[in-house]
């Protein structure tokens, strides 16, 4: 039996694995999963895709169900400087090259569900911004987009969006102003009627002192948020009523990450207060500590307690800076 007369369900067995890795976005905690496996299962989708017609029918779709720029396939940048061949990955060839196929293959639009893009607008063209806008606007299954940017636009184009993860920059002459901050807010707000999922995130707290936080509260169908505690609260003092008033009301799942002491007995307040009735899971990664360890110790307990006794699911994730 040749592979072209392989019956279906053997052909979808074969694609499975590739088409997992394919799927999944590098860096973002799957153990496994690299970059360089995700290249290779997208390469090997696509030669399998130019075996036969029949393949052909079966691989398409899933092999345009995400696209990944080279961009967002790098982890968040530890150096001062970032190299510029991670930011400048041949003028974004590989992102034109994708427009260009969608655009002589307009059907290949309604497979799309997730982008991963990067810092996509600073080394494009704006015909080819335009081009990615237009593009968003007519995905009817577009729910989920990646961006490690300062710039929010690309959601402008987008009113079904469900799933947003955003990695804020903070290097130097890469990380927001006030006013494109502002910006990114009113792009954000488009999100209002759709948006569930929000994982906001900053490749360090350096610079983010901005005299509002994010304001989430009016966001209807919100539901779970991973969010750092600089970037929530900006320069508001952290108390459970700032707490209150930032936060959607039907909150399931919440994770905070780089805290000071004051974000537990804050947390706390809410929780007893019961101002998120429906939150299940709530988290603490990485945290501040300072000096004396048996304050720390004592407000772990008792944040533990409280969870437990408002049958709230929570996690402290040790990962510690030093002051």
């Amino acid at each position: 039996m040749s592979l072209c007369s392989l019956p279906t369900e053997l052909k979808l067995m074969i694609i499975e694995p590739f088409r997992l890795v394919h799927q999944q976005s590098p860096g973002s905690g799957q153990d496994a999963i690299t970059d360089r496996d995700q290249g290779a299962s997208t390469k090997t989708l696509a030669c399998l895709a130019r075996v036969s017609t029949s393949w052909h029918a079966i691989v398409i779709p899933i092999l345009y169900t995400i696209y990944t720029s080279p961009q967002s396939r790098y982890p968040r940048y530890s150096l001062a400087t970032p190299p510029l061949a991670v930011l400048y990955v041949s003028r974004n060839q590989d992102l034109r090259n994708f427009l260009d196929t969608v655009r002589r293959r307009p059907q290949l639009i309604g497979h799309l569900r997730k982008l991963a893009l990067g810092d996509w607008h600073r080394p494009m063209a704006l015909a080819h911004r335009t081009e990615m806008l237009a593009l968003i606007a007519h995905a009817p299954r577009l729910h989920h987009i990646s961006l490690r940017s300062c710039s929010l636009s690309v959601l402008d184009a987008s009113n079904h969006l469900v799933v947003l993860h955003w990695i804020v920059p903070s290097r130097a002459g890469f990380r927001p102003t006030y006013d494109t901050w502002l910006e990114c807010m009113r792009s954000l707000a488009h999100l209002r009627a759709t948006l569930q999922v929000l994982h906001l995130d900053g490749e360090a707290v350096e610079g983010f002192e901005f005299n509002q936080g994010i304001h989430l509260k009016g966001f209807e169908k919100l539901h779970s948020i991973r969010i750092q505690q600089q970037l929530l609260f900006g320069r508001r003092r952290v108390n459970a009523y700032s707490l209150k008033e930032l936060l959607p009301v039907d909150l399931k799942r919440l994770e905070i990450s780089v805290c000071t002491l004051p974000l537990f007995p804050a947390l706390e307040g809410v929780l007893m207060a019961q101002c998120f009735s429906k939150l299940i899971f709530l988290a603490v990664i990485s945290f501040w500590v300072l000096k004396p360890r048996r304050v720390w110790k004592t407000t772990f307990l008792s944040f533990r307690k409280t969870c437990s006794d408002e049958g709230v699911e929570s996690r402290v994730i040790n990962q510690i800076r030093q002051v």
